[in-house]
């Protein structure tokens, strides 16, 4: 959050401009994933900020909630490093090039 609103060491925006992509787990210390999306899109100077949501959980109710808060997409974290990078290069693909 400090890097998105520009605080403290962030704050030279030529050394650290806001992100095209966030990619947000739900599970995080201190504040949770959704709260972290929620906030995101209640500021407007990011409503064109993607933002996938990664989940441990395959509840359809996640991904609705994912969707509900006004993340992009919502995605299933991957078990293993090959998972992992399959999808990290599918998502870079379509969010960042294909766009």
């Amino acid at each position: 959050m400090a890097l998105t609103e520009g605080e403290a060491e962030y704050a030279d925006r030529s050394k650290f401009p806001l992100p095209h992509l966030v990619l947000l787990d739900t599970r995080m210390l201190g504040m949770s994933g959704w709260e972290v999306l929620s906030w995101m899109r209640k500021q407007r100077e990011f409503d064109a900020l993607a933002v996938i949501v990664f989940t441990g959980s395959s509840h359809p109710g996640d991904e609705k909630k994912a969707h509900d808060l006004g993340a992009n997409a919502c995605e299933i974290k991957p078990q293993g490093f090959e998972e992992f990078s399959q999808l990290v290069k599918k998502m870079a693909d379509f969010w960042l090039r294909g766009r």
